[in-house]
């Protein structure tokens, strides 16, 4: 297999009628035709920089549902939640140094 390109096992495959399905590297799997074509992948996103993976379950009665935008960050809402649970600022600094929230992840952007 290692002989030829991705490309190359295509051609030969679709001329022998021979089912088959390219195996993509993340950075691909945006810009998959059939991906792109079945709606799996919503590049209409505002304010995202990179298209999302759309939903893949449609309700007919249902209105429709697409990605809001980027996934929040680490911690993003906590003060928020804790303010909800009825905790005060204090309280929730006090959980975030005693580790409640978890380590936060290094950064990949």
């Amino acid at each position: 297999m290692k002989e030829k390109t991705a490309e190359e096992w295509a051609e030969i495959f679709d001329a022998h009628e021979v089912w088959y399905a390219p195996i993509a590297r993340f950075e691909e799997v945006h810009r998959d035709p059939q991906a792109l074509a079945t709606g799996a992948i919503d590049t209409d996103t505002a304010g995202v920089p990179t298209a999302l993976v759309n939903s893949p379950i449609q309700f007919s009665a249902g209105a429709e549902m697409r990605p809001q935008g980027p996934a929040p960050r680490h911690a993003e809402h906590s003060a928020q939640v804790l303010r909800e649970l009825g905790l005060g600022e204090e309280e929730g600094e006090r959980l975030e140094r005693q580790g409640a929230f978890g380590p936060t992840p290094p950064s990949k952007l």
